[in-house]
């Protein structure tokens, strides 16, 4: 992993102790970018960085996965919010509160019943 990554991923981390201040900033069209924590199913965690919601359709969401940082970019939904990287084969969903994660390439759920924290 590049120190890129690592100070990326760290940034995530530090920024994911914002906890409810980051669910009340996705709310806000003026926000700036934040942080979430979401806990999934097997009590596995992922810390997802958002851009500030006004530009949320140009700039990627981070998530920290497999210990990288992974740029994923807006894409339609078939509900609720989508972000995906065809290069890390990943999809990122979310609808309210909840989120799923799953593999591009064949829907494969890798990450089920994530509640942001």
């Amino acid at each position: 992993m590049s120190a890129r990554s690592v100070a990326a991923l760290g940034a995530v981390v530090v920024l994911a102790a914002l906890g409810g201040a980051a669910a009340r900033a996705a709310d806000n069209p003026h926000a700036d970018a934040f942080v979430s924590e979401y806990r999934c199913d097997g009590e596995q965690t992922l810390a997802v960085a958002y851009p500030a919601p006004r530009l949320r359709e140009r700039l990627p969401v981070n998530i920290g996965w497999n210990g990288e940082t992974v740029p994923l970019n807006r894409a339609a939904p078939a509900g609720g919010l989508r972000w995906t990287s065809r290069t890390a084969d990943l999809a990122w969903t979310t609808q309210g509160r909840g989120a799923t994660l799953t593999r591009v390439s064949d829907g494969a759920v890798l990450l089920s019943g994530c509640r942001e924290q």
